[in-house]
């Protein structure tokens, strides 16, 4: 029997989702240097020529998944931002919205939060303007609500930087399909945001939850997933 050509025409239905989709699994579980565009190909049994009619270059896809990944976390803060609620049911909504689209998206969130320093310095650049400006936002959040006498009164880079740190790192340890539902996770995280672990009556004597100074944050020493993490 002659064996079937594969030619960069053999998945003519090849989409720019798909290699994208297929990219960040592979980014995720080799790492964005251990990763071939070739692998890419052969995951979908073409060439890569295939591939290359959707994108330049490695460099390209990495670029790409980082852009839609934050622009549907744009698009989600900004859409909160336009609701007529107040400081606290924003910061809800905020961080719940926040594991629903991480959760679906966990290859892209791994990617998004390990591979930055691979990104082209003139990408680099704009991809941490954009943390920045979303981490500022959360922190405007929070200072209206400490003024409206809502949220206990300390510095707001390190709240926005802890709020958002709670939902971040959920692709190092939560399972989809696993044991804990997307509900159950949404529903700790938040309670554990507005609350912390102790019980109201269970408060240490003496334990003030609202510090003297809160002069220690600076826009140095608490990222917003700006870069790999040590090891």
């Amino acid at each position: 029997m002659t064996p079937i050509s594969r030619t960069p025409n053999a998945r003519p239905n090849l989409t720019r989702d798909e290699i994208l989709r297929v990219s960040a699994d592979l980014f995720r579980k080799k790492g964005y240097r251990g990763t071939s565009l070739q692998e890419v190909a052969d995951h979908f049994g073409v060439r890569r020529p295939a591939i290359y009619y959707w994108f330049k270059s490695k460099s390209d896809i990495l670029l790409e998944i980082h852009q839609r990944f934050m622009e549907m976390s744009t698009a989600q803060l900004n859409e909160i931002l336009e609701m007529d609620i107040g400081p606290h049911e924003k910061l809800v909504r905020i961080m719940s919205g926040r594991i629903d689209m991480f959760s679906s998206n966990m290859a892209d969130l791994a990617v998004y939060i390990e591979n930055e320093s691979e990104l082209p310095e003139s990408a680099l650049v704009q991809v941490r303007e954009v943390k920045k400006s979303y981490l500022r936002t959360v922190e405007q959040i929070y200072r209206e609500g400490v003024e409206k006498g809502v949220f206990v009164d300390v510095d707001s880079h390190i709240a926005a930087s802890i709020i958002l740190g709670m939902t971040l790192w959920m692709y190092k340890w939560y399972r989809p399909g696993g044991r804990h539902s997307v509900e159950d996770v949404t529903s700790a995280i938040i309670n554990f945001a507005c609350h912390g672990y102790l019980k109201p009556d269970n408060l240490p004597a003496g334990l003030s939850l609202t510090p003297a100074s809160a002069e220690a944050g600076g826009e140095e020493g608490i990222g917003h997933g700006s870069g790999r993490p040590q090891r």
